[in-house]
């Protein structure tokens, strides 16, 4: 476990790294150094010392840390010094870096759990504004790369689609007995035959072929003539 003067002498080689201009990088800066400086600040912080928590972890940022608690604790510094812009400002920046953290991970619930109410609430609205606006940008990436290997995929619907025209009836032909060109009217069709109400005499329901009609009676005889003869 590093000492107090273990972390104050990393302190002292990384400004001495960070006043050069040969050195002045991120890379100059080991990530063991960073780590070392942001946890100094930490616990100045907790301590009740917010302007030494607040120059400790400008230290470490100015030197390029993207750990996004050095933003966290900072902004807290500086809003507990009055300085709300300040604060608003490491929010922002420290959620942008939690959601953009894809490689290394940062235990930034627990450097966190030790402070609750207002301020949280207030940090925490910054959190899940950066997790909405990461995930809006990783969306449009894929989109655009989508629409890279297929243009017409993608393509935005016609806000009103034309209705589908039905297609005009051919002209008839003229006829010369019809000089107004109007269609003849359809010929009737026959009526169907009414079917015979049902028979109650008989339960098949088939149908009673009609009665024959009666053999027509033989002409009667012509009366007898005078005339034997018929002439």
């Amino acid at each position: 476990m590093k000492t107090r003067s273990t972390i104050s002498a990393a302190l002292l080689v990384m400004g001495a790294m960070l006043s050069s201009p040969v050195t002045r990088s991120a890379d100059a800066v080991d990530d063991k150094v960073l780590a070392s400086v942001y946890h100094e600040g930490l616990k100045s912080f907790y301590a009740g010392d917010n302007r030494s928590a607040h120059e400790t972890l400008s230290q470490a940022i100015d030197a390029g840390s993207k750990d996004p608690r050095c933003y966290y604790i900072r902004g807290f510094a500086n809003a507990r010094l009055g300085r709300m812009p300040e604060a608003q400002q490491d929010f922002t920046k420290g959620a942008e870096l939690e959601a953009q953290d894809f490689d290394v991970f940062y235990n930034v619930s627990q450097a966190l759990e030790r402070i609750q109410g207002p301020e949280r609430r207030s940090l925490e609205t910054y959190r899940t504004a950066g997790r909405k606006n990461a995930l809006a940008a990783v969306e449009k990436i894929r989109l655009e790369q989508f629409q890279r290997f297929d243009p017409t995929a993608v393509a935005a619907p016609a806000a009103n689609p034309p209705a589908a025209e039905v297609p005009a009836a051919a002209p008839a032909a003229n006829d010369a007995s019809n000089p107004f060109g109007t269609q003849p009217a359809a010929p009737a069709m026959p009526a169907t035959p009414a079917t015979p109400p049902a028979d109650p005499s008989n339960p098949f329901g088939t149908s009673t072929p009609p009665a024959a009609a009666p053999p027509a009676a033989p002409p009667a005889a012509a009366p007898p003539s005078a005339n034997p003869f018929g002439s």
